[in-house]
């Protein structure tokens, strides 16, 4: 039972933060990153469970978005759909960012071995050999043009703001 409750949470995330594959491997990597820093930290293993799965999950898809995304939602969209209230999203935030040591990048050579990692994973797994795709990706949200859409479509990321020419110059 638990593992529907966590299928049909990802596929709320889907619908309403549509990311890209490279926010969802991110994922993984920032969940491979906790364990391993708390098990140099602490001597044991970050525990991901069913108690806390659902809070890593927005939190790691609300942080990777914003990272590696040109397009992405505000902190209280990413709470409402999490259904958690903006303040603890926002802690949350704060001591998921901890966890990964505020380290975001992820080299290429990373990302691939993480993908590689995932493809033997689930090849090796007999219930996704049964079914490879057992939620295909939902299409975006659509809106009656009657209803207003419940959720706000992502914003763009501001442009960086162009340097002016007396920057760096000093008066003499």
């Amino acid at each position: 039972m638990c593992s529907q409750l966590l299928d049909a949470y990802l596929l709320r995330i889907l619908k309403y933060c549509p990311m890209t594959n490279e926010v969802i491997l991110a994922l993984v990597v920032y969940f491979g990153r906790m364990s391993k820093l708390s098990g140099d930290a602490v001597g044991r293993s970050f525990i991901i469970d069913s108690f806390n799965i659902h809070r890593l999950v927005i939190l790691g898809v609300a942080v990777a978005s914003n990272f590696f995304s040109n397009f992405f939602y505000t902190n209280s969209h990413y709470a409402k759909v999490g259904g958690l209230p903006l303040a603890g999203l926002n802690q949350l935030e704060l001591q998921f960012l901890l966890l990964n040591d505020f380290r975001l990048v992820i080299s290429s050579a990373e990302m691939q071995r993480y993908a590689e990692q995932l493809v033997l994973v689930s090849s090796a797994d007999p219930q996704t050999q049964q079914n490879p795709h057992p939620h295909p990706h939902p299409p975006p949200p659509t809106t009656h043009p009657h209803v207003p859409n419940p959720l706000p479509r992502p914003r763009p990321r501001p442009p960086s703001p162009a340097p002016s020419e007396t920057e760096g110059e000093t008066e003499a």
